[in-house]
């Protein structure tokens, strides 16, 4: 697997780059100081996973993620932030994130994240699944017309994912097919991409 770390700040981005070598998961590992070396790198590098360290309170986070996902499309994007905040998380999940981490979480969490979005298929992580919906519980109601273009079976989706159910998991207490699961997380994104 060939994860790619863009973080500014050069211990963060050491520190990463040095935990990740330390797991035989990892192929390559490459790290850029700048957004845009990584642009730079489409044409030769195939990232899995890009680790997108968002710069606090800067306007230009959203816009180089979308950039990134544009230049990488089939790439799985994490954001790393600095603390938690719901709108950033919710308005990344628009822009293209499957997952965030905090710069200062502890190893277990970094791996965590990973793996429930890449062996558990599920398109998104955990605590993204478990964001959105405290995001439109709080900001929207069904009533509003917010919530209302999720389907149920979306909105339980996300419910199942966010407590931790991996995709066989999803299946079964959907009484989906897989395809039919993977299917709704697209429509998913869609959607709350037009938020």
């Amino acid at each position: 697997m060939i994860i790619s770390i863009v973080e500014e700040n050069t211990v963060i981005r050491q520190g990463l780059q040095h935990l990740l070598k330390s797991s035989e998961e990892f192929e390559i590992i490459t790290t850029y100081s700048r957004c845009e070396e990584l642009l730079e790198e489409k044409k030769v590098l195939k990232p899995d996973i890009i680790i997108l360290g968002f710069i606090p309170r800067s306007s230009d986070n959203l816009i180089r993620l979308r950039q990134v996902k544009n230049y990488f499309p089939d790439s799985i994007v994490l954001v790393s932030l600095v603390y938690e905040d719901d709108e950033i998380i919710f308005k990344s999940m628009q822009s293209g994130a499957s997952g965030y981490i905090l710069k200062n979480c502890t190893a277990k969490k970094i791996f965590d994240t990973i793996k429930d979005i890449t062996e558990k298929k599920a398109f998104m992580s955990v605590q993204m699944a478990k964001h959105i919906i405290e995001h439109l519980e709080r900001k929207h109601d069904r009533k509003n017309g917010k919530f209302k273009n999720l389907t149920s079976t979306e909105i339980n989706l996300l419910k199942y994912l966010s407590e931790g159910n991996n995709l066989p998991a999803l299946s079964v207490l959907t009484n989906h097919s897989t395809d039919q699961i993977k299917s709704n997380f697209f429509s998913i994104y869609r959607k709350i991409r037009t938020l």
